[in-house]
């Protein structure tokens, strides 16, 4: 099960291409059709189908995460909204 923070890499047949394989964590609420995940080498929250992500088994650590009481949300179009 996905959770916030998770490092996870993309699937090479993720729907966006501009993605795939690429790694990054997920910094939003785990929602049924949708997360959002910064990508490390693009520096870009994108918005994903959980299913078109691996989880590696690693979590941001504790002290590079940021404020836990503030959870993102992200819209269908990788913009973080503060709904």
């Amino acid at each position: 099960m996905l959770k916030t923070f998770d490092i996870v890499t993309v699937k090479p047949d993720a729907a966006d291409a501009d993605i795939r394989k690429l790694r990054g964590h997920i910094v939003s609420a785990i929602e049924p059709d949708q997360i959002g995940v910064f990508i490390y080498g693009l520096e870009r929250v994108f918005c994903v189908h959980p299913d078109d992500v691996i989880a590696t088994g690693m979590h941001l650590p504790d002290d590079e995460q940021p404020n836990p009481a503030r959870i993102v949300h992200v819209t269908s179009r990788g913009e973080v909204s503060d709904r």
